[in-house]
């Protein structure tokens, strides 16, 4: 840390003199500060401080929105809270963590009381579930243990159910525990079980101050579970199913009854609509996953909703919280997959089959929720970056133009491209993912994971994911918390206050990866624009980071500022490849910060009617962000 702080103190100077010359270079001439701009700059970027700009409403909010909520980590809550995850709150000024599989020991007792079955510690930071005879009664072990430390963040809940098969439900896993016609014996005793649960994750959330919860029924039921247990392509006939109960079969509802296990190659010659031996079990993306258990399911939840959410009306102590069911919560994979086969996606028949009146399956659905990657092998397409996504949005919009849009997980990478998540790569793909979000309208979202600690402290982090902050032991064994790259990215779009403003980017010579968001607020007096150079061959095409980066220069100018003639001081901040950068961080301790940094101490600049021009920069592959106060 020292050097670092040594070179920011070295290049003092060099700054200092950059701002003497231009502003010597402005007072010495009354010319347009557009003719400046163009004359120094490969991309000249002009910024309208008095239109407005809008895709979603309120664009700002909208981009906020779509990293204030994150899953929570898999490191125990008991222990003592760190500091650095609460900062992190508090600077995204986060709204929500998501929880996946807390539910997964909870059930009801012989008397259908809502319970859990006992948790113990091995001594050794990690836990072990043993379920027993008898319940534990009166709440729900996992949720008990995380959600107090979301309400004591002031955060709300997004909550993924149904998971895996309460144990005791397990006796009638042989009498079809779903297909088509739900004809689950237990299926009166399984919607007691959801309706006693939703109402005591709700009323959780509510008493503790919580303004609202999501739910969704479980998470990539669309791609979860591809293989048998003992899988191999030369011996069909040694595979078995998964087994069921806590962190058991995913595809617990699914009839087993209904595939032919023993069996390779899986895909058979059938055509939609499949019969009821047209794949083996339970290969991904089958489109029987869907009336097989996913829309079962979905109804058994949005009911519960219905019910305690009219129960829940008349407690004034409640009035304005929300409680919504979102889903189905898919990777988005079928929209490259089934349109080759000229068939309907698994989340169109979803949606048909949840919002079209009087289905066997239609029930309420409050927000349509995906999952995005831009790892995605089929999404990397270097000449027209996020056309996957696109295509998932203009093809729910098209059949359902009012329903919201929820993208309920995402990140740069699904921690299978070497350094994206923890380099400038994955910065630069977030902050051009985030303008292309709110321009395609998407309502909010949620960010993989909050930090990537693995519970058990003999574990590694999990270095490669897609989460907010990494888990670091220094040389002394303390643990810090440090914010990966797209975090710092988060940061910049946090700082930021007002409205959106339009950006106008002039290009001489050849074309350009930059693109920019800007926003001012005359209440504040302050004014921001984020730059971000986005080259999608360098993020996902650059494993081993031998490809050249070439930088490219820009001017900012920002007109029609509600300020008077005078200086206004701008603070610089700069995430790239020896900036703000965890992975640089990570290979020389001592000589970078993997916090938000600023590129250059603050500095002044003139406001001439209304106008502003920023020092000519230069940026490669990354993010960097200006903040203006009047």
């Amino acid at each position: 840390m020292a050097a670092n702080m040594w070179y920011l103190v070295d290049l003092d100077c060099f700054f200092d003199s950059k701002r003497q010359l231009v502003l010597a270079l402005l007072a010495s001439t009354s010319l347009a500060l557009g003719g400046a701009t163009s004359a120094r700059a490969d991309v000249s970027i002009l910024v309208d401080a008095a239109a407005v700009k809008s895709e979603s409403g309120d664009d700002l909010a909208t981009v906020q929105g779509m990293f204030q909520g994150a899953n929570a980590p898999s490191e125990p809550w008991s222990d003592p809270q760190p500091n650095d995850l609460k900062q992190i709150i508090t600077d995204l000024k986060m709204k929500r963590l998501r929880f996946l599989q807390s539910d997964v020991l909870c059930d009801l007792d012989a008397s259908n009381n809502l319970g859990s079955f006992k948790v113990d510690v091995d001594g050794n930071g990690s836990y072990t579930f043993t379920p027993q005879p008898s319940l534990t009664p009166g709440g729900c072990n996992m949720l008990d243990w995380t959600f107090p430390w979301s309400f004591g963040n002031g955060l709300s809940l997004h909550v993924a159910v149904a998971s895996f098969m309460p144990p005791s439900f397990m006796a009638d896993a042989n009498n079809a525990p779903y297909n088509s016609a739900e004809s689950w014996p237990s299926q009166a005793r399984y919607q007691i079980y959801a309706k006693k649960l939703v109402r005591y994750i709700v009323t959780q959330a509510f008493d503790k101050g919580a303004q609202s919860v999501i739910f969704e029924v479980s998470n990539e039921l669309d791609g979860a579970e591809r293989t048998p247990e003992h899988f191999s392509e030369t011996n069909p006939a040694a595979y078995s199913l998964k087994p069921l109960g806590p962190f058991g079969r995913w595809l617990w509802w699914i009839n087993p009854d209904s595939y032919t296990l023993h069996q390779w190659p899986a895909y058979q010659a059938n055509t939609y609509p499949y019969n009821n031996f047209g794949l083996s079990y339970p290969y991904e993306y089958d489109m029987r996953r869907l009336d097989h258990g996913i829309l079962p399911m979905h109804k058994i939840f949005a009911e519960a909703i219905d019910t305690v959410r009219t129960e829940l009306a008349s407690n004034s102590s409640y009035s304005g919280k929300t409680i919504e069911i979102a889903g189905p919560a898919f990777t988005s994979r079928s929209f490259y997959y089934y349109p080759g086969w000229n068939l309907p996606t698994l989340e169109e028949v979803f949606l048909d089959q949840t919002l079209t009146p009087n289905l066997p399956f239609s029930s309420a659905l409050n927000r349509f929720s995906f999952h995005f990657y831009g790892s995605l092998d089929y999404a990397k397409d270097p000449t027209t970056p996020f056309a996957l996504f696109r295509q998932v949005v203009t093809t729910v919009r098209n059949k359902y133009p009012g329903l919201k849009l929820f993208l309920s997980e995402w990140g740069p990478s699904e921690a299978s491209d070497g350094d994206i998540n923890q380099s400038h790569k994955g910065a630069a793909w977030a902050a051009a993912f985030l303008t292309e979000a709110v321009a395609q309208g998407i309502s909010m979202g949620s960010y993989l994971i909050l930090e990537d600690g693995q519970g058990d402290p003999k574990a590694e982090p999990f270095l490669t994911q897609a989460s907010l902050m990494h888990k670091y032991t220094d040389i002394n064994k303390a643990v810090h918390y440090l914010p990966k790259p797209a975090a710092n990215v988060f940061r910049m779009f946090a700082l930021m206050t007002g409205t959106r403003r339009p950006v106008t980017l002039s290009t001489s010579g050849t074309s350009s990866n930059l693109g920019a968001f800007a926003v001012s607020d005359p209440v504040q007096k302050t004014a921001s624009i984020v730059v971000f150079n986005y080259n999608p061959t360098l993020v996902f095409g650059n494993a081993d980071n031998s490809l050249p980066d070439t930088p490219e220069n820009f001017s900012v100018e920002i007109d029609n500022l509600p300020l008077p003639d005078g200086m206004v001081t701008v603070q610089h901040y700069l995430v790239d490849s020896t900036h703000s950068n965890l992975a640089v961080f990570l290979k020389n301790p001592d000589q970078s910060d993997p916090s938000l940094q600023s590129a250059e101490p603050p500095f002044s600049v003139p406001v001439q009617n209304g106008k502003v021009l920023l020092p000519a920069s230069s940026l490669k592959l990354g993010v960097t962000f200006f903040r203006i106060q009047g």
